[in-house]
């Protein structure tokens, strides 16, 4: 018996959607002028969180709970 898989097809949606701009970009920080950024930031549209890209390695980070 074999198992059928569906591949996943783009959509519209995902075919033509932009790329979203970082809200933030991050830097080394040395004596040398004009260097690229090491990675980018974005916030979260919903919440206080951001999404930290450097390299190929994605971090999430939220603010701590208020303690009630």
């Amino acid at each position: 018996m074999t198992k059928k898989t569906k591949k996943a097809e783009p959509n519209t949606e995902t075919a033509s959607k932009e790329k979203q701009m970082p809200n933030f970009y991050v830097f080394i920080d040395n004596q040398e002028e004009n260097t690229p950024p090491k990675g980018v930031i974005f916030l979260h549209k919903t919440g206080k969180g951001m999404n930290i890209l450097i390299g190929e390695t994605r971090y999430v980070a939220f603010p701590p709970k208020s303690k009630s």
